[in-house]
């Protein structure tokens, strides 16, 4: 098998090589305890439904930045204020209530996640060994000061020639504009030189089809894509699908990982 001519390799971060779950989860429960709040696997688990659905307007223009920055934890505290009722280990002084400001706590939410840089299994591995095949760039809708932390302090941090972040970039994906901006800078023409590989359907996929980019999706939990009632696939489809990061090296005509060093 051949190596495939891809110019460059544009990689997803969160989900796809940073376990942006368990980082995420980690830093609210800091974040939670830090300001005197209930930390219950159910709080934990609303922030990620909010964050996940603001995230979701966000792409489609539905919201801006700053909004989806300063509603989430607003939005947290309103559901706390009205499940407290139904949990009396959920109420709380008055006066702490009144001292609780969603835009301050999503700031200190965010110095809690620069600490955070766990990666996706093979994520290191994979990495070390690709970028000794291609260019690997870093493509990620995220905060600058978070994702370039989480990456800085990641096993991963040496093996990118660039990192593009949709709040530095100004617009996000799957915006064609974020990879036109990509494309300009890293001096590609031809889209079909490059190849996008990320877990989100509607961000990384759908954003390479806007831009001509192919695409491959990273799908660890083997979902299928969403189809119509004829079975007809609805939404993105990829051109490409892994399941896990090593299947990378052969879909891209690379030594099998076993002669690779990597684990099998």
């Amino acid at each position: 098998m051949m190596k495939k001519a891809y110019r460059c390799l544009l990689l997803d971060a969160d989900d796809t090589l940073f376990d942006f779950r368990r980082s995420e989860r980690q830093a609210v429960h800091c974040l939670l305890k830090e300001a005197g709040l209930p930390t219950t696997p159910e709080i934990l688990d609303k922030y990620s439904v909010i964050n996940l659905e603001l995230w979701k307007q966000l792409e489609t223009g539905g919201i801006n930045r700053q909004q989806l920055l300063d509603q989430r934890f607003t939005r947290l505290l309103a559901y706390l204020k009205s499940e407290a009722e139904w949990h009396p280990e959920w109420q709380l002084d008055p006066q702490i209530w009144d001292q609780l400001d969603g835009s301050r706590l999503n700031s200190r939410y965010l110095d809690f996640l620069c600490e955070c840089s766990y990666l996706m299994p093979e994520a290191d591995e994979v990495c070390h060994y690709l970028k000794n095949e291609y260019p690997l760039v870093l493509i990620t809708n995220g905060v600058q000061r978070s994702q370039q932390s989480r990456l800085a302090a990641s096993a991963i941090a040496d093996c990118f020639s660039a990192v593009y972040v949709s709040e530095t970039v100004g617009c996000n994906k799957p915006d064609p504009r974020f990879f036109g901006f990509v494309m300009q800078d890293l001096r590609v023409t031809d889209p079909s030189e490059l190849l996008v590989i990320g877990d989100s359907l509607s961000s990384d996929i759908q954003g390479g089809i806007n831009a001509g980019i192919p695409t491959c999706w990273y799908n660890p939990y083997k979902l299928e894509l969403p189809r119509d009632d004829q079975g007809l696939v609805q939404g993105p489809k990829p051109d490409y699908v892994i399941h896990n990061l090593k299947d990378l090296i052969p879909l891209l005509g690379l030594p099998q990982p076993s002669q690779s060093g990597l684990p099998q």
